[in-house]
């Protein structure tokens, strides 16, 4: 079994940062596997990184309502990214784009990929509104309770707090401010699904 390489020889060769709109606003129309797409296609002609040397793809994509299975895959293969390279959604809230890059430069260290393209991608604008129990209940003289997708999934079950309650309580605990994180993106939350990269040994 070949010995794990660290962390100091896996490096990012180049990234991209997605564009950031207002909610409802100029990019309303696009899908998030759209949006992840364009990224991609960028970094793959910025970088001029041969798109066959690409061993995988790892797209982080949370609030999927209505977005279909694995986002990352028509993300990938809108981008440019050939047919046989398989992706992988990363679901974890706000660091999942940090997760999704934490998880390519692992498979990179234990030798299972030599070249990655990790990041994420939302779309809040689309999220839909959800019509819930329809599917069972038929709804016969009564009435219809529909709920706002962007709002439903805001509160965690276990712990009742929002995600930008938990980005701040954990920015009070370790001391991160706001100028921190506005210099170091991978230290903000919020920040950390915008960016995709290029990884590789």
């Amino acid at each position: 079994m070949p010995e794990m390489i660290g962390w100091k020889d896996v490096v990012i060769t180049d990234g991209v940062r997605i564009p950031i709109g207002r909610f409802g606003g100029t990019l309303k129309d696009f899908e998030v596997y759209q949006i992840g797409a364009m990224a991609i296609k960028a970094l793959l002609e910025r970088s001029k990184i041969d798109p066959n040397l690409i061993d995988e793809v790892l797209m982080s994509h949370n609030r999927a309502d209505g977005t279909g299975t694995n986002p990352a895959r028509n993300m990938a293969l809108f981008g440019g990214v050939p047919i046989h390279v398989p992706a992988q959604t990363i679901v974890m809230v706000c660091a999942a784009g940090l997760k999704a890059q934490h998880n390519a430069g692992m498979s990179i260290r234990l030798g299972d990929t030599q070249v990655a393209i990790a990041g994420g991608a939302e779309s809040m604008s689309n999220i839909p509104h959800v019509l819930r129990g329809a599917r069972w209940q038929g709804y016969r003289m009564t009435n219809i309770t529909i709920d706002d997708g962007f709002l439903y999934p805001s509160k965690d079950k276990y712990g009742g707090l929002t995600a930008g309650q938990c980005a701040e309580r954990t920015a009070e605990k370790f001391g991160f401010t706001r100028e921190d994180q506005s210099r170091r993106p991978a230290v903000g939350m919020f920040l950390a699904s915008s960016c995709i990269g290029v990884f590789t040994r």
